[in-house]
């Protein structure tokens, strides 16, 4: 496409951002002129717009750097590119315990959803059941969670009292704590209700990977450590 046809002040803003992305300690408005050839009064223009939007911001020394709007913008591509690796590492790791649900949940709000989800039933599949949850309290997926982000859990707890929803599973508050403190330490909770045998791991990004199979079914803990290990490792490697 000819330049004539482009739109040169984005154009410019655009070029201002790849600049100043590459100077982690900041520039001036004088060092842009020289380094850009803009005039003042259009680079400042240019400035003063970016940083209303947040995609610069201005230090107390008058110094230009990237600002919150371009870093979310980065984060969010970021999270997309795990997200689909996720969804990738998942469901293989679906096939490795095809006699399994397994779950990958986050804290969202005051809620715990299921962002994965994979069943016996449906062999193959990569579920997304956003409108499942996780009962604060109730289940290990949530206790871990709860237990991994304290701040995400006062959120979750001001809307799910202790109270209301988690005195009558573990009777007093003392207790959950003392259970949280354990899954801090392990990175992971095991619990079989004589029905079910359910294992939360913890996960960055405040998630949480999950595994359920009926009771009474022989099975080696160090094989889900194992395997949520290469999860957390596959999925974040930089954590």
């Amino acid at each position: 496409m000819p330049n004539s046809e482009l739109v040169q002040s984005l154009l410019k803003g655009m070029d201002l951002l790849v600049l100043i992305a590459g100077k982690t300690e900041g520039i001036r408005l004088n060092e842009l002129v020289v380094k850009t050839g803009m005039k003042k009064p259009t680079l400042h223009n240019l400035l003063r717009t970016l940083c209303a939007r947040e995609f610069l911001c201005r230090d107390n020394m008058n110094r230009f750097h990237i600002g919150p709007a371009f870093l979310a913008i980065a984060e969010n591509h970021r999270s997309a590119s795990r997200r689909t690796r996720a969804a990738e590492v998942f469901l293989e790791l679906s096939r490795n315990f095809p006699d399994d649900t397994l779950t990958l949940a986050g804290m969202m709000g005051p809620d715990i959803r299921c962002i994965f989800r994979a069943s016996p039933d449906r062999p193959g599949e990569l579920q997304r059941p956003a409108d499942r949850k996780f009962m604060p309290f109730v289940s290990v997926t949530s206790v871990v969670l709860m237990a991994a982000d304290p701040a995400a859990a006062k959120v979750t707890e001001e809307h799910y009292p202790f109270d209301e929803y988690g005195i009558g599973m573990w009777g007093s508050e003392a207790k959950l704590a003392a259970i949280k403190k354990r899954a801090l330490e392990q990175r992971y909770l095991l619990r079989d209700n004589g029905r079910i045998v359910s294992i939360a791991f913890i996960m960055p990004e405040t998630s949480a990977l999950g595994f359920s199979f009926p009771s009474g079914r022989d099975y080696r803990i160090g094989d889900y450590i194992e395997a949520a290990g290469d999860f957390r490792r596959r999925v974040w490697p930089d954590a």
